[in-house]
């Protein structure tokens, strides 16, 4: 499989679960008595940061290091702004938010991309040189 084949199936799973989870989950825990919300939020902190950090470690070890993981998380949690955080009526007072979970997105996909593809490199040299 060649390097650009694999990124694009690591991105293209990742992008189908980062968007379906929230939604496929939610009816299963609607019977929480707080409606899901808890769930929904330990989702958005806690499950899509992890996934976001699997993928991004997977392409690092397999392809080196893409800029395109600091840009899928905000590109991807768009349609989770609008949609699951209810930000369309009221825009002002959710960029706060916005901007928190991106830079916790970005911060689990792309930081632990750099470090895998470095290392991937450093790797590979040391062994060219061998």
């Amino acid at each position: 499989m060649s390097n650009s084949k694999s990124r694009w199936i690591l991105l293209a799973a990742y992008a189908v679960l980062f968007l379906a989870l929230p939604y496929v989950t939610q009816p299963i825990f609607k019977s929480v008595g707080d409606g899901g919300f808890g769930w929904i939020l330990m989702i958005f902190y806690l499950a899509l940061p992890l996934l976001g950090l699997g993928c991004g470690v997977a392409d690092g070890i397999a392809n080196g290091w893409s800029l395109w993981w600091l840009i899928a998380p905000v590109v991807l949690f768009i349609p989770h702004f609008f949609l699951a955080m209810d930000a369309a009526s009221n825009l002002s007072v959710y960029w706060d938010e916005f901007f928190l979970f991106t830079g916790i997105y970005v911060g689990f996909t792309f930081i632990p991309n750099l470090i895998a593809g470095l290392i991937r490199n450093s790797l590979q040299r040391s062994r060219a040189k061998s």
